[in-house]
Formats: structure tokens, C-alpha cells, sequence
């Protein structure tokens, strides 16, 4: 699981995806979402377009989140890497 950022509820209950989920699930105005209850978290997933039964926009995204995982895990091992008298990190 990775961090991406936060948003707030405003007074009507609603609450606005930030740009970087925006971006990772190539979302666009008209774009639906479903949410899920999951283990006592939310998961929320773009309803996605399928063709002839295939869902290729689905693996797509997959493949951007787990590049972005790759990404921040990354940079937080070379964060982490060059801190003063660390030599070494473990990865959890």
C-alpha cells in the first residue's frame, strides 16, 4: 500500500479525488467510481470500460499503480539510503 495524498469532505458529504489518483486511474469528468469496504478500509475503484468482455483500460491502471509503488518505494529507499550513518536498510 502506498501513499498518495489526502482530500477533505466538504459540507454537502462530498470529497474530490486528488490529482494524483486522478491521473493514475486516467480519470475524466464523467468518470465513475465504486467504493468498497474492506477489512475496515475503503477501497475505491474507476468503474472501468470493457470491450467484448476484455478489460484492458483495468490492466492498465493496475500496471501504473505498481509502477508507482516501484517508484516511491524506491525513492524512499534512497531517501532512507543516505541518511546520515545509515548504511544499510531493510525493507519491511
Amino acid at each position: 500500500m502506498i501513499y498518495l495524498g489526502k482530500s477533505k469532505m466538504d459540507k454537502t458529504k462530498r470529497i474530490s479525488l486528488i490529482k494524483e489518483v486522478a491521473d493514475l486511474f486516467d480519470m475524466e469528468e464523467g468518470d465513475s467510481v465504486y467504493f468498497y469496504a474492506v477489512d475496515g478500509k475503503i477501497s475505491i475503484n474507476k468503474a472501468t470500460k470493457k470491450f467484448g468482455g476484455f478489460d484492458s483500460e483495468g490492466e492498465e491502471i493496475e500496471a501504473r499503480i505498481r509502477e508507482k509503488e516501484e517508484e516511491l518505494m524506491d525513492a524512499d529507499y534512497e531517501r532512507l539510503a543516505n541518511r546520515d550513518g545509515m548504511e544499510e536498510y531493510e525493507s519491511p
